[in-house]
């Protein structure tokens, strides 16, 4: 180790890239005058390859190198759902995110008191950048004066709350989706126009207008309701349970 030492800035990248000039992340890191120096207050190390203990640099896997960071930050301005924050959880570690995020607006809905779990969804909705992340400084300001028991009963409390976000919890949404998805291709099949509004207790309002090939007006199957409303007049809203369209897969047709 000691041959290895030098009087040289330390790199803030760990390979040497094609066309290093050009690459997005090195040049935003240049912009910001973040070069490693020894009177920088943040210290950059860009790896730009996977975590894997065969790796001749970490020998670390990826949960072992999760495992070893004290919080894992993801302030992304979109994400369909964004399985690195969750990832943190499920191996104890804090994470930060956004509710513009599938992961962080699932958090805001199902998760009260977050941020004491562990897990703090920044608001990118309604706040310029500049307020986003002034609120991501304040955050980790508190975070790095955490005393150590402290930070400690927090990864204790963020593993135990990655059990919401078990397979077996989340599955059901997927089931959701597919259902309701069924349900419009089979209404639309009838020439209707279908809404669905949320209604309180995970339900939903089915909204029917135009006409509709089927009488009598109401057919009934298994919970599933379905109404149909002439062209002109007002449309139905039927109450219909939060996973409705089993129905239509077993019978609930005109």
């Amino acid at each position: 180790m000691h041959a290895w030492k030098s009087h040289r800035q330390p790199s803030i990248v760990t390979h040497d890239l094609w066309d290093d000039q050009n690459d997005p992340v090195l040049k935003h890191l240049r912009h910001k005058g973040l070069f490693n120096a020894g009177d920088d207050p943040v210290k950059m190390v860009f790896h730009p390859e996977f975590v894997t203990a065969t790796s001749p640099l970490i020998h670390l896997d990826y949960p072992q190198f999760v495992r070893g960071c004290n919080l894992g930050i993801f302030p992304s301005y979109y994400e369909p759902w964004g399985y690195t924050p969750m990832e943190c959880l499920a191996l104890g570690v804090p994470a930060v995110t956004t509710d513009l995020s599938g992961f962080g607006a699932y958090v805001q809905r199902h998760i009260a008191n977050s941020t004491e779990h562990g897990v703090l969804v920044l608001n990118r909705r309604t706040r310029s950048f500049e307020e986003s992340a002034e609120d991501l400084t304040n955050y980790l300001f508190d975070f790095v004066r955490m005393s150590r028991r402290t930070r400690i009963e927090l990864r204790n409390r963020t593993e135990r709350l990655s059990e919401h976000f078990d397979w077996s919890v989340l599955v059901r949404h997927y089931h959701e989706a597919h259902d309701l998805a069924m349900q419009r291709v089979a209404l639309r099949s009838m020439n209707a126009h279908v809404a669905l509004e949320p209604v309180a207790d995970g339900r939903y309002q089915l909204v029917l207008s135009g006409e509709l090939s089927v009488d009598p007006a109401t057919v009934r199957n298994g919970g599933c309701r379905c109404a149909s409303a002439p062209s002109g007049r007002r449309p139905r809203r039927v109450p219909v349970p939060c996973r409705p369209a089993r129905a239509w897969s077993s019978g609930c047709r005109p």
